[in-house]
């Protein structure tokens, strides 16, 4: 019995989490966008809209791995960025994380691990490298 009213309350903190989640990125996006449309110079808003960039990446991510878990998603406002936004970024959100892959190492020369084709366990071993290193 206790074990079912720790999940229950664990299911209702998750809720909370992933509503409070959503509300927070539409707040970031809407202030972001305030700040393009308010920039003064050219490299404000440059910078600005980088940071737009990463936003539309990370929405897309939270979107395809992030389930409802029964919340009430009318009651929650709008993510933000729009469905052409998201779509253009699926692509970068799915590309692999090995080889010359942009954000993985690819040209830097500082990086001691080299990654070949092994198993799981070879796989987690250079994570595990990457991560402590």
């Amino acid at each position: 019995m206790l074990e079912l009213d720790r999940a229950d309350e664990e299911d209702a903190r998750l809720r909370r989490e992933r509503s409070a989640l959503q509300v927070w990125f539409s707040e970031e996006w809407e202030v972001v966008g305030r700040a393009i449309s308010d920039a003064s110079s050219q490299a404000d808003k440059y910078h600005l809209k980088l940071r737009q960039n990463q936003l539309v990446q990370l929405c897309a991510t939270w979107r395809k791995g992030l389930p409802d878990l029964g919340v009430d998603l009318s009651t929650l406002p709008p993510w933000g960025p729009s469905a052409e936004q998201l779509a253009a970024c699926r692509v970068d959100a799915h590309s692999a994380a090995r080889g010359d892959d942009r954000r993985y190492g690819g040209d830097d020369e500082d990086d001691d691990v080299e990654v070949e084709g092994g198993g799981e366990d070879e796989d987690f071993g250079t994570l595990e490298a990457l991560l402590y290193r």
